[in-house]
């Protein structure tokens, strides 16, 4: 991927804009494929017909495509949270655009989403905001 002067998306947090808030991401479409490429190239292999010597190299592909998939999952989650906080006006946002809390709303929906208690779904959301917010390098997929 060419790189160029200016990005293709700002990377300063959520936006409130004439279609609502939106969410501003670093996004590598090369890597992007290449963890595609990986998952489905993983996704077609049956361990018992691998070479001993490649093993431990598909077990290490398993697990890059599996923590790929939950910094994304996390992002997601992230999302939720800003959105549900910005419709909120009990919780809001902090001036730097981040959720001011989780509200009862985005921990309902990822509950509901990735079935879990209300109280887990609160601590998750949490995490990810905290782990995932623009200017935080952890979860970059």
């Amino acid at each position: 991927m060419a790189e160029t002067d200016e990005p293709a998306v700002p990377e300063d947090g959520p936006k409130q804009g004439g279609d609502g808030l939106r969410w501003s991401f670093e996004f590598d479409l090369e890597s992007v494929l290449a963890e595609i490429g990986l998952a489905a190239w993983l996704a077609q292999q049956d361990p018992a017909r691998l070479a001993d010597r490649d093993l431990p190299g598909a077990a290490a592909a398993f697990r890059k495509v599996a923590s790929w998939a939950q910094a994304a999952e996390l992002s997601v989650v992230a999302q939720i949270t800003a959105r549900s906080a910005a419709w909120d006006k009990k919780a809001g946002l902090e001036a730097d655009g981040r959720p001011a809390q989780v509200t009862r709303d985005a921990a309902a929906q990822v509950g509901l989403g990735l079935a879990m208690s209300p109280c887990g779904a609160s601590a998750w959301a949490e995490l990810a905001v905290t782990l995932g917010w623009p200017g935080e390098p952890t979860l970059r997929p």
